[in-house]
């Protein structure tokens, strides 16, 4: 199946969905279908629904490809938190398909193509819910490719009170299938546009796979002022087992990030327990490969502990594994963190993981 559609529009379609446990205006995308030049503008989809599992407005499920595409003022509302169920679950079986779990402004799950697509002014708003992304909630497939994928002006948002889990500019999760290449996302506007959430990052919450060719460009430099309505991410634990892990392109990383740039973020934290942010990676595992941030870190009005409060222009917590090269930072820190490094903030791994790659990666 090919649907191309050369100047026409889906538009101002508005969807509320209260006993669905997946939802989208397509359900499967094939792998043998092509979705083309359309533009989908000011489509709303709002979930009340507890055991509601995949929540896109475009698809739940892609394993074709979708190319040149718009998506212009995509609004999801999940006001219902979801269950007890999803938090040792990233998957399920509906309609003899294997799905993941997802929520996001285009697809939910991915395992095909998406490539030459441009988003402008996204917003999605959830409460405990996992796996949340504006290009797609997780991606085994591809995701920009050797075209482009542009992102301009997303907004995150997170309930108080409840945790939520892996959050990222273009997909929640990227699976070590997954490949997001040459995908830009640009904020814009006063106040945070990631808050809250557990597992951020501006390209990706959590990544095992390939981010190679990636930017964000953020609204805070590292002279500059940063507040709770100057910022780009803004977190803190909205309960005790809430870790707060930021990262610029990628919350925490086990894969590899390469050739990708950060640009004046801000990353503002209003509580410093466990709190974690990096310039490029929150937590890492993986390698970070001639790769470059700037931007600005602090928190606000803290007067509690700082235990765990790790924060690095590069990695902030760096475990067994990982492996930085070829990459700088113009990051400014908090001087209040108990663990805080121009490169790397907090680390349980060996010295050796550093390598005297000579520089390659400064605009």
């Amino acid at each position: 199946m090919k649907l191309s559609f050369v100047n026409n529009k889906i538009k101002n379609l508005d969807v509320i969905q209260t006993n669905k446990t997946s939802c989208g205006i397509f359900g499967y995308i094939g792998p043998n279908s092509v979705l083309q030049n359309i533009t989908f503008e000011k489509c709303t989809l709002t979930a009340n629904y507890q055991l509601a599992r995949v929540n896109a407005v475009v698809a739940v499920q892609n394993a074709g490809i979708i190319r040149g595409c718009q998506f212009n003022g995509m609004t999801l509302t999940m006001a219902t938190g979801g269950d007890s169920w999803q938090d040792n679950n990233d998957s399920f079986s509906f309609a003899g398909h294997h799905v993941y779990l997802g929520n996001s402004a285009v697809v939910g799950d991915n395992r095909g193509t998406i490539e030459n697509c441009s988003l402008n002014n996204i917003n999605i708003s959830v409460t405990k819910r996992w796996y949340v992304g504006a290009v797609a909630g997780q991606n085994s497939g591809t995701i920009g490719g050797t075209q482009t994928v542009t992102v301009n002006n997303v907004n995150i948002t997170a309930a108080t009170g409840s945790v939520s889990m892996y959050f990222g500019g273009i997909t929640g999760k990227n699976h070590a299938s997954g490949s997001i290449s040459n995908s830009t996302v640009t904020l814009s506007g006063t106040g945070p546009k990631f808050t809250r959430g557990s597992l951020v990052g501006g390209i990706a919450g959590m990544s095992a796979g390939v981010i190679n060719n990636c930017a964000i460009v953020g609204t805070v430099t590292n002279i500059g002022n940063i507040s709770d309505i100057n910022c780009d991410f803004i977190g803190g634990n909205a309960i005790a087992d809430a870790n707060a892990v930021f990262g610029g392109i990628v919350g925490r990383n086990t894969g590899t990030v390469s050739y990708s740039t950060v640009s004046n973020v801000g990353m503002l934290f209003t509580a410093t327990l466990n709190a974690v942010y990096g310039g490029i990676a929150g937590q890492n595992t993986g390698r970070v490969q001639n790769s470059w941030a700037s931007g600005k870190q602090d928190h606000n009005n803290v007067s509690g502990t700082r235990i765990g409060y790790s924060v690095g222009g590069i990695v902030g917590f760096a475990e067994e594994g990982t492996l930085v090269e070829g990459s700088y930072a113009l990051v400014a820190l908090s001087d209040k963190a108990t663990a805080a490094g121009a490169v790397i903030g907090g680390s349980r791994a060996k010295l050796s993981m550093l390598s005297s790659t000579n520089p390659n990666r400064w605009p």
